[in-house]
């Protein structure tokens, strides 16, 4: 399907209650300047936004509401899941962790996430969510 430009600046912008959605990823040369972008918007004290890092250099800027953790619990009430497995490998899949039932790190996942996780598996690299299905 075809989005006109219109069309395509309006989805994922707006629900159908009209409440803007934005979420800006910051790439930063190296990972000692993303510590410090991280740390500088946290000091900034906006409870509104959340800040998590996705890779090293890469900062995520959204709005807390919606975050991978909320929007994880909106599907397992929308699919009528009786249980959420979440699975991630940075800072930016800790609330989907924290919202899940069962959290899964992947063996090369970052220590802030590993800390938060129920359970650890192997590597991306080596089928991580190939070995938690099996």
């Amino acid at each position: 399907m075809q989005y006109t430009l219109k069309e395509y600046y309006a989805f994922g912008k707006k629900d159908s209650l009209g409440i803007e959605k934005y979420k800006i990823t910051v790439n930063c040369s190296n990972a000692a300047e993303g510590n410090k972008l991280k740390a500088f918007c946290e000091a900034l004290d906006y409870p509104q936004y959340t800040f998590a890092r996705s890779f090293a250099t890469y900062l995520e800027i959204m709005q807390t509401e919606y975050t991978k953790g909320v929007s994880a619990k909106i599907l397992k009430d929308k699919l009528g899941a009786r249980v959420l497995v979440g699975m991630g490998d940075y800072e930016n899949d800790i609330e989907m962790l924290r919202a899940a039932d069962i959290g899964y790190a992947v063996g090369n996942a970052c220590e802030a996430l590993k800390a938060v996780a129920d359970r650890m598996t192997v590597p991306c690299t080596e089928g991580a969510a190939a070995a938690v299905i099996a």
